[in-house]
Parts: structure tokens; C-alpha cells; sequence
């Protein structure tokens, strides 16, 4: 059983809820998967939310995240809408430009199979890397050692 800490928080499922609003601000070719990603994956996304709450507490402005792999951004979002000092990292940013522009998120360009990470080392207390490691096509040790090292 979840202790109280741990429990998806009701304020962070609302508003992962209404990001089903900003569909029209997805490229028309990726909306429909968007939004089926945003409602699959709704679950796991207040799962971390509560494992965040459970190790941190409400120290979250004071907590540079950083999430490999933002796109598809609801993740990203949500923890900017909580508080956290989220920095995203993505092959392909540009996909949900509207997206990072609107919630005023900053989302670099970078190939972490091949490319160092554009941080300082021990610029985050916390590294997201989640549905990332199954599409790295090279060697995944590259990545995770650039990851650990910031």
C-alpha cells in the first residue's frame, strides 16, 4: 500500500487532465497519438508524480529535473505545473514547439547516444529517463554515463 506521500496527488491528476486541451497545439500528424499517450500512459505519470512527492517532499522549486526523452511532453509539463525546475532533453524537439513555448519550457536538441548532454555535471538532483532506453539503437552506456555525470 502507498503511504500518504505516495498516493497520485488529486491536484497533479487534475492538471494532467486538462492538458487534453492543448491537443490543437500538436502538429496535426501526432495528435491522435498524443492524446492516446496522454490517457495510456496517465497512470505511470502520477505514479512518478507520487514517488517524486515520497522522496522529496515539497522541496520542489529547489529540485532541478532533468527528463531525457520529453517528448511526448506531458510529463514535462505537469512537473513544470507542479513546481519542479524542469529541463528537457529530446532528439526531436521542434515536434511540440507550440507546447514548450506555451508552458515556457526549455527543451534542447540532443542525441544522448552520441552527443554529451549540454550541462554541467551535477546540474540536477534528478534524471527522468522513462520510455527512453528501449529506442537507444548504439550502445545505451554512453547515454546512462552522461546522465549519471549531470
Amino acid at each position: 500500500m502507498l503511504s500518504t506521500a505516495s498516493r497520485p496527488s488529486p491536484h497533479a491528476a487534475r492538471l494532467l487532465d486538462a492538458l487534453a486541451a492543448d491537443a490543437p497545439l500538436v502538429p496535426p500528424a501526432l495528435s491522435g497519438w498524443w492524446r492516446n499517450y496522454l490517457h495510456a500512459q496517465r497512470g505511470r505519470y502520477l505514479d512518478v508524480v507520487a514517488l517524486l512527492r515520497a522522496e522529496l517532499g515539497e522541496s520542489r522549486g529547489e529540485t532541478a529535473v532533468l527528463e531525457v526523452g520529453s517528448v511526448p511532453g506531458h510529463l514535462t509539463i505537469l512537473l513544470r505545473q507542479l513546481g519542479y525546475a524542469v529541463q528537457g532533453v529530446d532528439l526531436a524537439p521542434e515536434r511540440l514547439a507550440a507546447l514548450w513555448q506555451k508552458y515556457d519550457l526549455p527543451v534542447a536538441k540532443v542525441d544522448v547516444e552520441s552527443q554529451p548532454l549540454p550541462f554541467a555535471a551535477g546540474a540536477f538532483d534528478l534524471v527522468l529517463c522513462n520510455e527512453v532506453l528501449e529506442h537507444l539503437r548504439i550502445n545505451p552506456l554512453y547515454a546512462l554515463r552522461e546522465m549519471a555525470r549531470v
